[in-house]
């Protein structure tokens, strides 16, 4: 089943290798919100928001920026409530289903760590976060295993040791997916 991931991993970004976001098909634009816009690609339905994460006022991202943007009201049930711990548990019997329990998983971009929680029941989990802020709240308060770092980090300790590598809603806000979906391929463990 790692094969049929990996396999999955592989045609998507040998599909998409004409262009830096996608298939190079025609794009189009499909939701307009307050802070930007969301675009899908017609052919394989990849969609990103071009804008990239947002930035502060302070010009860094709303993840990297020393007020934590996940604790702030309006957020706190997005990242806080049961449904967050519920969609978690799901992802990680999704994981489940291709690799087996006791195995390495990386979770890139795992926001305050309720999916590596979850995962650590039955896997070696880690999660990278950008968020130092996220990374401390999940520690102490979800006591999972986080650490600040990101994709956009080439970091060679995570080359070839993970059975399965997750980016759960991250890759739709990056300025270049395609260079960290090939990034997180190297992060795999061979085979």
């Amino acid at each position: 089943r790692r094969i049929m991931l990996r396999v999955a991993i592989r045609n998507w970004s040998e599909r998409c290798a004409k262009s830096r976001r996608c298939c190079a098909r025609i794009h189009r634009r499909d939701r307009t919100w307050v802070n930007g816009q969301t675009w899908r690609c017609r052919d394989c339905r990849f969609a990103w928001v071009p804008q990239g994460v947002a930035l502060t006022e302070a010009g860094v991202s709303i993840y990297e920026d020393e007020t934590p943007f996940f604790m702030s009201p309006h957020n706190a049930d997005y990242y806080q409530d049961e449904s967050a711990v519920d969609a978690a548990r799901a992802k990680a019997h999704w994981v489940g289903r291709l690799v087996q329990n006791g195995s390495a998983v990386l979770d890139v971009g795992a926001n305050v760590g309720f999916f590596v929680r979850e995962a650590g029941t039955r896997f070696h989990a880690l999660g990278i976060e950008p968020s130092a802020a996220a990374v401390e709240w999940g520690r102490r308060h979800l006591q999972a295993n986080l650490r600040v770092g990101s994709v956009g980090i080439n970091d060679e300790a995570f080359a070839a040791q993970y059975a399965a590598v997750t980016v759960f809603d991250v890759i739709e806000h990056l300025a270049d997916p395609r260079t960290a979906i090939e990034r997180c391929r190297t992060y795999l463990q061979p085979g």
